[in-house]
């Protein structure tokens, strides 16, 4: 019986907390927009295929010797973005 006097008070305090940021998150615009983030992972993005498919077609109408150039500076640009 004495543990009801204990719990009673902390159940109510628990809930005033979750009310409490619910309300929060809610101000703040987290429930907004629920269905645009699922809707773009279904959209395919169709300009970097496109792009992507390009740059194998011209890496393969280049020289040796252009394609090795090309792929030192391609090593190099990647190593700086790291």
């Amino acid at each position: 019986m004495e543990a009801i006097f204990l719990l009673i008070p902390l159940s109510l305090a628990l809930i005033g907390v979750a009310v409490w940021l619910y309300f929060r998150m809610d101000d703040s615009g987290q429930f907004t927009d629920l269905e645009s983030h699922g809707r773009q992972l279904l959209l395919d993005d169709d300009s970097t295929v496109a792009q992507a498919g390009q740059k194998s077609v011209a890496a393969s109408q280049q020289t040796p010797s252009q394609a090795a150039t090309t792929g030192s500076q391609t090593e190099e640009i990647g190593s700086n973005n790291r």
